[in-house]
């Protein structure tokens, strides 16, 4: 990361840390509420339901800003499509954890990464955190009192009954919410121990805050059964937060040491710690641990007059038991078990601390005393209690370990023992704190030396046991092991402890227990037997004392630890040491007759582990295995047996430790085996010799392992884990296993043990069923089981170790199955995967184990296996699809979640930083794994990109398509891909993978596998189109990777090196793909195309690329990227220049592909990619050129050039001949088809499909080509009609003849489709008669042209109509295939019927369809098909939803069939068949995406598409029924009908094309309204919300605008019951509306919104806009050259690019019609709106005095058609339209409205429209007049008015708010009155004390505007609240303040941009935003998208007042010479 990001990202984190949580404001929900809240990226539009309401279910439960909700939803509806508010929480939780996140990176780099990180990066950091922790506040700490206060209360934490307990991650699961809370709450308290450690001096509020906090925890943690874990850590994570910052600085010396100790005197005169410490309860183990701590620093650092206070608080710390807290709470709990090996290290290291300062003061070394007298009273009681014999082979009791891990542990007082076990558990986690020489710590060396040449330790066996296990853990490392070993073995340093006690020992029990006449023979003559009564002892003297069963145990695990730990050769010379010492030879002797002796089972456990500790050479492994032979069997003694002791293990693993439940002895004795067998000796009968051990641990052990009890359950599966690794050590060691095929073939023979592990799999035996057993457990069950039970890591380990078993079988199965095949000449031997599919549970499990999130080793095992299965098991996929479901989710999504959360946590898991992840250590991996891995770290996403990539070599469909999610069975022949950003699959991370070019260089390799991935399956044919238009589309990642990877610097390692070069190779490859496959007629294929040849062949400035990288300055990149690999080329060998190229035979050599073993020059890398090796071709070329030159000599110049035609590069153009391209096209199309028809007239059939496909798509050109050539001459691109007729009579006789050929039937369909479509003519020629003449203008015959194109269009049709009559069986056919079963073959027949009715003037097709029944039949399937279509799934429910649309377009043809004379014969004809009575009963139009009958497939926003798709066509059939016949009342009977039964469905929110057309329906019906008053309310109701929404927006929406004026004006003039807008909101429970609609009922503010933004803003843009693009069209038109400038006017974002003078004119021809259209619709908008206000008006106003001022000269036709005599007897009252108030307040805001609409009729010129503006002036000019009143309202009053006025916007991100307290014209004459702050305004909050000032003065303050409209946008603002400037009067206080203003805002301007353009003026109310009086000052020009409109300087813009108009308003009246009135 570069510096300046780093730091950018530290000042992230400093400044949003104290701000993590963001509170609700009455604001933002008020905002949100109304549908239209303000967010940085600008105003969102948000509908009732779902938005609004899943926002603010978000913001309530989280606590959250609403506006920050608002983001939060919107980005997860961007990333799945899906509003929710569970997606919005997991955005939240994610942006929220990231932050976190980084924190806990930055603390912990500065703690743990010192040495790691460069130094330069390591000092920022440092310098981050100091500045960070330095803020305090209140004798605070700002970090710490943040990070307290949400670790003590989230507000995130859900509550009980919460309707959000889970959220929805970026995978698209479910997570519980408390599981993230707590999560994060974790990392929190990590975060606070890692600041105490930057940090640790901190003030006694601080530490008293913890306390506190620590005390709730712990309350938390000891809750209940104590099994809430994240509890448990963060409880012990605060106490070590209180250590720390009670404990001195470690390692400070001189006057840090000093400063510190100062410190913490002054903390210990605080009484009121002292007190909270003090205090605490007497059974909180935690206090008590806080309590110890405070008593040491009280004896360290506190005056003398606090010795005593020390001494109490440390007694009663030990009292209650805080040393043992320490060791079983802390140290051994779960949570610090399954931490991170770097933070155990830092907690051992904090807890020795206080450890080491504890045995060092005074205080604690007299508290050691008193220990020391507790361990002796307890060792008198443990030594008398150990003389009680004991059941010989049990386990003592003083050494069980209580497994219920989660139990509460009891409080007792502390002893020496407690100590020592703290200090061995302490340097078991982390052992350099002793043996590194700058951690030594004195104090520890003099108290080991002082308790060791103490009494206790030989009075006390617990003490003993503990000095043991503290002297274990010192042993770590070849450095500890040898310092122990050779301690040990002198004896002077421990007098009780020493190897030569620990043997003699040993010796003793032998001498106890062995007989005497076995002795001599035992010792195996090297030494006499000991010295011992010679009679047989008695039952009472065998036992074994437990405490000397303890003490030899514990002799035991030192001795195997340092065995263990230290370096191989000294290993050894230290067994030959002892030898000589103990005078026993070899040494195992003694160790295996004392295991042979009925000894205790813990002591035969120790003695297996320590024989197995010295197997670590393979002559001491061969010696410990023929030890092992005489000492153990595994059946009864034999009467022959010798006289050396024997062990029998079957009689120990039935008899003892089956009653005992305790089988410790046999899991060692696995163990041992174990280790024997990784002690590499050489066996010479290949291990048959210990085959008996084999089959007792298959059979015996994991036969019964799961019908025996356990005590302990964890013990179970760490034997099951041991067996397994045993089977799979056997299976692995030999060589070859083919060589025993004979031996395995036959049942008597004895099979070494590999072999006949791999027969008891293969057979599903023992080690099979219990190997599956033990992986046939539930992941999602193991994962919970794997920290909430006590034996969670076991069963985990178990799980691992069969996996890998498994995957070793599959590895060597093959091999013998097929030798025992050959062997036996019998097939019925079968492979591992046969064998695992004889369940078909078992392979889906088994690969479900990716899914393990707490283990990487379990996924790379579940990968492995499925590497295996992949390539050997053909129907894997269709296995898997069929899998049965374990759980919520189907099989196949859980696995394809599984392998893409294992991708991507191992591809994006940074090597270098320590992950938040739960790091659980699995068993290490043999040697050979991990070699073969070749990732020492974290293999998997080398394992899964491996598995992706040999699976694409599999037949289709295979386990990569199915994990990427590519759905082989979508129908028609296609593959189907879904979004990858709404189903998460391994396609989405590979696609975020080569989105992360930092990975190219951080993991290379991976990176490159990834691009050929993605390249594989964009080159397959299946996946090819799929995976491309991905690509290309939203990903967009193929340009953009020039830039990251293609550019950068190669790497200077070697391998790196050669895998970056691997991805440019890749990398070009995919780019040429692209441009192979694109077809650059389409346009998103086309944007595409040139955004990859701009990057690869444009030329870069040389400022676009850094300095030294070695790139070309201001060349291509594509030149720069071949510098890049020529300079990576090793240099090329000398070969002379007189050398001839054919002495080379070069081509030949490179095409051999002899290796380089056998003289060639090919090898294979170690991905099994084939390379040629340099050196070797050297050296052969070399040597061939000297062999020529001696044959021939003499120079050749035949090579000369060739470098420099491969560097040249040039774009190819395809041209045609002679001729145009529409010619060319249309001859190649003529000679296909004329050759068509002879094959399909002959026996040539079965070559005709390919052809067809040529066909289809040449037709497919030539109607693009006709529409590109007619632009630029319409006459010439036209084909002449005669040649079109042949061309449709060809198509029409291949059709016919090839009708029993799907493959040439389909194509043709669509071929004929084609061809009617073009020949209907291009769409600009129906465009409107200004835009046609434009276009043809200038252009040959200009003036005939039109008539020219009119007769040759007509000609055209009319042929063509005529060769369709005549194709009648043509028809027939297609009417058949239309009703086809197969969605392809019907979809494919409907498109071409549609395309024949279309052109088709007349009505001879449509009698044709009606002939052959089509219709009838096609709406019997409409009743049902489309059912089915929304309820299937994707593939097959897309198919059918493609054949629906069809269908309803047929319909639609059929019902505008004919001539515009015939089309309500059309209409009634169809009618006639019921069309509105079976659409009514279609079963489709009932359901809801919502609801879970829809379906549950392709998430909620596929569904709600599909359902659109089915009723954008349908609603178009009923309109176009009930338009054509507008007076039978039966039709508008069932359509009513219709409406009435579906109104859910047609009232939902609707995408807009949709909503437009169904509230067309409902303005054709609103005069029926009356019959069904329930469902006329409710889309009554649904058409009012889109009345709020769309009325006032702008042209986007033109047609829903315009409909929704049109359904108004029908509700107002309805002749039964009008309906009355009022001017403001009405009142509720309005007379003939429900209360609902009531309030939702449009204002005629609303109208007068609607008619400001038609006519000010969008008509006049139009007005302006259409004659110059006219203009632009006519001057093109004569010289073909259209100016840049021109362009602009039609680009869609007004770019001037230049283009193509025919793609030029078509764009200003299209956008020229787009204006007409617009104007058009504008106009009828303009006219319903004036319709409706003016009715409104017309029937509530009384009656004018004077009839010549009549209004009733302009809209009569409304009262003709309303009818005021229909109308009379319901006309409303002038009070039903609102006060007053309301009134004048609706006249004085229509004046400029007015005013607009006059200059826009003067301007069109229409009469009438002028007339109708004048009759509403007339209507307006009555509405009463309330006279405004002089004097300043109370702040209530005026906070208390209500209005609505210009509340709408020309679509940018800015509200315009309201107050209609100051209407327009008035206090005008009132001084302003100023206010020193006003409560809630934000101006007033910067002005009376913001940051980040520009200027400011006494009186103002200047600063920037968070959306700047310009260069630069400042505000100015009095520091005194004035409301706005209407509040404002002219007099001299008033001027001097606006004056004071504009000064400062010009000199703001002048300051920053000297010489810029200035704009400056106030917006007026109520267009103002902040009731705040501000001056905008603007530095033009403005940026682009900016609002211009608001800062326009015309008379059309009330709202804008200019600085200089407002000075002159506010003159003074002496100055003005004018009264102000």
């Amino acid at each position: 990361m570069e510096e300046t990001n780093f730091r950018e990202l530290l000042q992230a984190i400093e400044t949003t840390l104290f701000d993590v949580q963001d509170e609700p404001s009455a604001e933002s929900r008020a905002a949100v509420q109304s549908g239209k809240p303000l967010t940085p990226g600008g105003l969102v539009v948000l509908d009732p339901e779902p938005d609004i309401r899943e926002i603010l279910l978000l913001a309530d439960e989280l606590r959250l800003d609403e506006v920050l909700a608002v983001m939060c939803v919107q980005t997860a509806e961007q990333e799945t499509g899906e509003v929710s508010a569970a997606a919005g929480a997991g955005i939240y939780f994610e942006e929220r954890r990231g932050l976190l996140t980084s924190l806990w990176l930055v603390l912990q780099a500065q703690v743990m990464s010192a040495d790691s990180l460069p130094r330069g990066l390591y000092q920022a950091i440092c310098n981050f955190n100091c500045e960070l922790l330095s803020h305090s506040v209140s004798d605070r700490t700002l970090v710490i009192q943040r990070l307290t206060d949400l670790i003590r209360a989230n507000p995130l934490e859900a509550p009980p009954g919460s309707r959000l307990p889970a959220v929805i991650d970026s995978a698209g699961r479910e997570v519980d919410r408390n599981s993230l809370v707590q999560r994060e709450q974790t990392v929190l308290c990590e975060c606070l121990v890692y600041a105490c450690c930057i940090s640790q001096r901190l003030t006694a509020a601080d530490i008293a805050d913890l306390v506190d906090l620590l005390h709730r925890l712990g309350l938390k943690a000891r809750a209940g059964d104590g099994t809430d874990l994240s509890a448990q850590q963060q409880a012990y994570c605060v106490l070590l937060s209180i250590l720390l910052a009670l404990m001195p600085l470690e390692n400070a010396v001189g006057a840090e040491a000093e400063a510190d100790s100062a410190q913490l005197r002054r903390l210990t005169t605080s009484r009121e710690l002292d007190q909270k410490i003090g205090g605490g309860l007497p059974d909180d183990p935690y206090w008590a641990v806080v309590k110890l701590t405070w008593g040491v620093l009280l004896g360290s650092h506190g005056s003398e007059s606090m010795a005593d206070r020390a001494k109490t608080l440390v007694k009663a710390a030990t009292d209650s038991g805080a040393l043992g807290w320490l060791k079983a709470g802390v140290l051994d709990s779960v949570p610090m078990q399954d931490d991170a090996d770097h933070q155990r290290q830092l907690y051992a290291s904090i807890i020795n601390q206080l450890i080491m300062a504890y045995i060092s003061i005074p205080v604690g070394k007299e508290s050691i005393g008193a220990l020391l007298k507790v361990s002796i009273e307890q060792g008198t009681e443990e030594l008398a209690q150990s003389a009680q014999p004991a059941a010989p082979g049990l386990a003592s009791a003083s050494m069980s370990v209580d497994t219920a891990v989660h139990a509460p542990i009891a409080p007792k007082p502390d002893s020496l023992a407690t100590l020592l076990c703290v200090l061995a558990a302490v340097y078991g986690m982390h052992p350099d704190l002793f043996l590194d020489e700058t951690l030594v710590y004195e104090p520890f060396k003099e108290f080991m030396e002082e308790v060791a040449a103490s009494d206790v330790i030989g009075a006390s066996p617990s003490v003993f046991l503990a000095f043991v296990a503290v002297l274990t853990s010192l042993s770590s490392g070849e450095k500890g092991a040898r310092s122990m070993y050779l301690q040990l073995r002198a004896d002077q340093r421990f007098s009780m402890l020493n190897w030569k006690r620990m043997f003699k020992l040993l010796m003793l029990v032998v001498q106890r227990y062995e007989p005497e006449e076995g002795k001599e023979l035992a010792n195996g003559g090297t030494g006499s037997a000991p010295a011992g009564s010679s009679q047989r002892r008695s039952l009472s003297e065998q036992v074994l004392p437990a405490c000397d069963s303890s003490a030899l145990c514990a002799y035991l695990n030192l001795f195997r630890h340092v065995m263990s730990e230290g370096r191989v050769d000294e290993v050894l010379s230290w067994l030959r040491q002892l030898e000589e010492d103990a005078g026993v030879s070899p040494i195992w002797e003694v160790l295996f007759r004392a295991m042979c002796c009925p000894v205790p089972q813990e002591l035969k456990a120790a003695l297996d582990e320590a024989i197995g500790s010295l197997a670590r050479r393979s002559d001491v492994t061969t010696a410990l295995w023929e030890r092992l032979l005489a000492a153990v069997v595994v059946a009864p003694i034999s009467a022959e047996a010798t006289a050396v002791p024997r062990y029998d293990l079957t009689y120990q693993l039935n008899e003892i430790e089956a009653r005992a439940e305790d089988y410790s002895e046999s899991l060692a004795f696995v163990h041992l085996l174990n280790a024997l067998w990784r002690g590499g000796a050489q066996m010479a009968d290949d291990g048959r010799g210990v085959a008996h051990f084999t089959r007792f641990v298959r059979d015996d052990v994991l036969g019964t392992a799961f019908q025996r009890a356990y005590k302990d359950e964890a013990q179970r599966w760490h034997l099951l884990a041991a067996c397994f690794d045993h089977c799979r050590l056997c299976l692995a060691a030999p060589p070859s296993l083919a060589v025993f095929a004979a031996e395995a073939a036959s049942s008597a023979a004895v099979k070494p043990p590999g072999v006949a592990v791999l027969l008891d799999l293969l057979g599903e035996r023992n080690t099979l069923r219990a190997a599956m057993v033990t992986c046939l457990v539930e992941v999602d069950r193991l994962a919970s089981e794997r920290h909430a039970s006590c034996f969670g890591a076991a069963k985990e380990a178990a799980v691992l170790a069969a996996l890998r078993l498994l995957r070793v079988a599959l590895d060597r199965d093959v091999e013998l199955v097929a030798a025992m095949r050959q062997a036996s000449h019998s097939s019925s031997y079968e492979t591992m995967d046969v064998v695992m599919r004889h369940d078909r549970r078992r392979i889906p499990l088994l690969l479900d184990f990716v899914r393990y999130p707490h283990n990487p080793a379990v996924q790379a095992e579940a990968i492995r296996i499925a590497t295996h299965l992949s390539a050997r098991t053909p129907n894997l996929v269709s296995l898997l699809l069929n899998a049965p479901s374990t759980g919520s989710l189907p099989a196949v999504q859980r696995l394809q979640d599984g392998f893409a959360a294992c991708l991507q946590s191992s591809l994006f898991n940074l090597a270098a930083s320590v992950s938040l992840e739960d790091d659980a250590s699995a068993p290490e991996a043999d040697d050979a794994e991990a070699e073969r891995d070749g990732d020492r770290g974290d293999p998997r996403a080398a394992l899964l990109l491996n598995l992706l990539l040999t699976s694409l070599e599999q037949p289709q469909p295979n386990l990569t398509h199915l994990l990427c999610s590519f759905d082989f069975d979508a129908g028609m022949g296609q593959v189907f891909l879904p979004d990858p950003r709404t189903q998460y699959n391994v396609l989405r991370v590979l696609l975020n993978v080569v989105q992360a070019p930092a990975l190219s260089i951080r993991k290379p390799a991976l990176f490159e596998q990834a691009l050929e991935i993605i390249y594989e399956l964009a080159a397959s044919p299946e996946t090819g189109s799929a995976t491309l238009g991905l690509l290309r589309g939203y990903y967009s990642l193929l340009a953009p990777l020039l830039e990251t990877v293609a550019d950068a610097p190669l790497p200077q390692d070697g391998e790196q090196c050669a895998s970056s070069l691997h991805q440019r190779a890749w990398l070009l490859q995919c780019h040429a793909l692209e441009l192979h496959r694109a077809d650059a007629a389409l346009a998103h294929h086309a944007e595409s195309l040139g955004a990859l040849l701009a990057a690869l062949f444009s030329s870069e400035p040389p400022e676009a690329y850094g300095q030294g990288d070695g790139l070309g300055q201001g060349r291509s990149r594509m030149l720069n990227l071949l510098d890049l690999v020529v300079s990576a080329t090793p240099e090329e060998p000398q070969l002379g220049r007189d050398v001839h190229p054919e002495a080379l035979e070069l081509d030949a050599l490179l095409a051999a592909g002899t290796p380089v073993q056998q003289g060639g020059v090919r090898t294979v890398s170690t991905r099994g990619v084939g390379l040629f090796d340099l050196s070797a071709l050297k050296d052969e070329l070399m040597k061939r050129h000297h062999e020529w030159v001696a044959r021939h000599g003499g120079p050749s110049e035949a090579l000369k050039g060739a470098s420099k035609e491969a560097l040249r590069f040039d774009m190819l153009a395809a041209a045609a001949g002679g001729g145009s391209v529409v010619d060319l096209v249309l001859q190649m199309a003529e000679e296909c088809l004329r050759v068509l028809a002879e094959l399909t007239a002959g026996s040539g059939i079965g070559l005709a499909p390919a052809l067809c496909e040529a066909v289809q798509a040449l037709l497919a050109r030539l109607q693009e080509q006709v529409a590109a050539a007619t632009t630029a001459d319409p006459l010439a691109g036209m084909p002449l009609p005669a040649r079109c007729h042949g061309l449709l009579q060809l198509l029409l006789e291949v059709t016919w003849q090839g009708r029993n050929l799907d493959a040439v039937r389909l194509p043709m369909y669509s071929s004929l489709a084609s061809y009617l479509t073009l020949c209907r003519g291009p769409s600009l020629l129906r465009a409107p008669p200004p835009v046609v003449e434009a276009l043809l203008q200038g252009m040959p015959g200009s003036g005939s042209a039109a008539s020219q194109l009119d007769a040759l269009q007509s000609q055209l049709e009319e042929g063509n109509a005529v060769l369709l009559h005549e194709a009648a069986p043509v028809l027939e056919l297609l009417s058949a295939d239309a009703l086809s079963a197969d969605p392809a073959q019907a979809a494919a027949a409907l498109t071409a019927l549609c395309a024949v009715l279309a052109a088709d003037p007349s009505t001879g097709a449509a009698d044709e369809l009606y002939r052959a029944t089509l219709p009838s039949r096609l709406l019997s399937d409409l009743q049902e098909t489309p059912h089915r279509a929304l309820t299937q799934p994707p593939p097959r429910g897309q198919a059918l939803m493609l054949v629906v649309e069809a269908q309803l377009t047929l319909m639609l043809r059929l019902a505008l069939a004919g001539p515009p004379s015939a089309r309500s014969a059309s209409a009634q004809r169809l009618f006639g068949l019921h069309v509105l009575a079976k659409l009514s009963k279609c079963r489709a139009l009932d359901l809801q995406p919502e609801e879970p009958g829809f379906g549950q497939f392709g998430g909620l926003a596929g569904l709600r598409k599909r359902l659109h798709h089915l009723l954008t066509p349908l609603l178009r059939l009923v309109l176009a029924v009930v338009t054509a016949l507008p007076n039978s009342a039966a039709v508008r009977e069932q359509a009513q009908t219709l409406v009435q039964d579906h109104t859910r469905t047609l009232a939902r929110d609707a995408e807009l094309e949709e909503a437009t057309l169904v509230v067309q329906l409902l303005a054709e019906l609103a005069q029926a309204r009356h019959t069904a008053p329930s469902s006329s309310a409710q889309l009554q109701e649904a058409a009012y919300r889109l009345s709020a929404r769309f009325l006032c927006l702008s042209n986007k929406v033109l047609s829903l605008r315009c409909a929704l004026s049109h359904y108004l004006l029908q509700l107002a003039t309805d002749p039964r019951q009008p309906v009355v807008f009022r001017v403001s909101p009405p009142s509720l429970g309005g007379a003939g509306v429900g209360m609902e609609v009531a309030g939702l009922m449009p204002t005629l503010f609303l109208i007068k919104d609607a008619m400001l933004q038609a006519v000010v803003y969008d008509m006049p843009e139009v007005l302006e806009e259409e004659p110059q693009l006219l203009e632009a069209l006519r001057s093109g038109g004569g010289d073909g050259g259209i100016r840049s400038s021109e362009l602009a006017l039609a680009s869609p974002n007004g770019g001037t690019a230049s283009a193509a003078p025919g793609a030029a004119r078509s764009l200003l021809a299209r956008a020229a019609s787009a204006a007409g259209t617009q104007l058009n619709k504008l106009l009828y908008l303009s006219e319903h709106l004036m319709a409706v206000l003016y009715t409104q008006l017309r029937h509530s106003l009384p009656a004018p005095t004077l009839g010549s001022a009549s209004p009733d000269k302009g809209m009569l036709a409304y009262d003709a058609n309303g009818g005021s005599s229909a109308t009379e007897n319901v006309r409303p009252s002038q009070q039903a339209l609102g006060s007053d108030r309301d009134l004048d307040q609706l006249r004085r805001l229509m004046e400029p409205v007015v005013a607009a609409l006059e200059s826009v009729t003067a301007r069109l010129g229409t009469g009438a429209a002028r007339r109708d503006v004048d009759s509403l002036q007339l209507l307006l000019s009555r509405l009463p007049v309330v006279s405004v009143p002089q004097t300043r309202p109370h702040r209530a009053q005026r906070n208390g008015l209500m209005g609505a006025c210009c509340s709408s916007r020309r679509g940018h991100g800015h509200r315009l708010e309201n107050d209609l307290g100051n209407p327009l014209n008035g206090e005008a004459s009132s001084k302003a009155v100023a206010e020193p702050k006003y409560p809630g305004c934000p101006f007033c909050a910067i002005a009376q004390g913001g940051k980040n000032l520009v200027h400011e003065t006494e009186r103002l303050v200047v600063f920037r505007d968070k959306s700047p409209a310009g260069l630069e946008h400042l505000q100015v603002v009095p520091r005194h609240h004035v409301r706005n400037f209407d509040s404002l009067c002219p007099s001299s206080a008033d001027h001097e303040l606006v004056s004071a203003m504009v000064a400062a805002g010009r000199a703001a301007l002048q300051a920053l941009h000297p010489g810029a353009p200035q704009k400056l003026g106030f917006h007026r109310p109520p267009f103002n935003s902040v009731l705040h009086l501000h001056l905008h000052a603007i530095a033009l020009p403005f940026r682009p998208g900016a609002p211009t409109w608001k800062y326009a300087d015309s008379w059309l813009a009330p709202w804008w007042l200019p600085a200089e108009t407002a000075l002159r308003a506010l003159e003074p009246p002496h100055k003005q010479g004018r009264a102000v009135h």
